[in-house]
């Protein structure tokens, strides 16, 4: 795979998407509104925390006693250069900030309960910023 495309989404199977969808009869976003929102979609730092513990149920706020966890936490916010729980964070800099952590578990160091914690915390960030992105707007 080539490494400049990871994390990204292809063109064409998107279009194929809506394609499929539209010839279903759903209705479907206009894309390029969807790819930016998708994008450019940010949430607050504790907004995030608070999203991501409703999905995982993982306590994440208050700091976490658990040391994964914690861990977790502050990698998003030292990463992420955060000035204060209020700050703005955005998808890829929340995945990016947990790189280094994926990283380590890949290479054998740490329990696999802890790394199947880490997908988990990935997919839901994932998910957190796609309702985010899909959101009505007033």
């Amino acid at each position: 795979m080539n490494t400049g495309l990871r994390g990204r989404v292809p063109r064409f199977p998107m279009d194929a998407l809506v394609n499929i969808a539209t010839a279903m009869g759903c209705r479907v976003h206009p894309l390029d509104r969807l790819k930016s929102a998708w994008i450019n979609t940010s949430m607050t730092y504790t907004e995030l925390l608070a999203a991501l513990q409703n999905r995982t149920h993982y306590q994440l706020i208050p700091v976490p006693a658990d040391d994964f966890l914690a861990e977790v936490s502050t990698m998003i916010y030292n990463w992420c250069a955060l000035t204060s729980p209020q700050s703005q964070v955005e998808r890829t800099a929340v995945v990016n900030a947990l790189g280094p952590l994926r990283r380590r578990f890949m290479a054998g160091e740490g329990a696999a309960q802890d790394f199947l914690r880490l997908n988990q915390i990935i997919e839901a960030i994932d998910a957190v910023f796609d309702n985010a992105a899909t959101r009505p707007r007033p």
